[in-house]
């Protein structure tokens, strides 16, 4: 993935051992929040049923997602390569 972002693994034994129930829960209330959240729903349903049922699990959930982290463009394949 050269410099784009899926590149970089920063979870290490040592990050791990430092990262406190504090740090994931300022994550959480970050993150989980409705504006950065999917409710996918499949199958035989009747929409207007799912509808109301959303909105009565999530009709009072509010909040809403941090600001996008830019990504860098990954750069384009030129020739085929193979990477073991």
């Amino acid at each position: 993935y050269g410099s784009h972002p899926y590149a970089r693994i920063d979870l290490t034994t040592e990050t791990l051992s430092r990262t406190r129930r504090q740090d994931l829960s300022a994550w959480h209330r970050t993150h989980v929040v409705p504006g950065n959240a999917f409710l996918v729903v499949v199958g035989d349903v009747d929409a207007a049923a799912v509808q109301a049922s959303a909105e009565r699990a999530f009709g009072r959930w509010r909040g809403r997602a941090p600001d996008a982290v830019a990504s860098p463009e990954v750069p384009p394949r030129t020739g085929r390569e193979v990477v073991v």
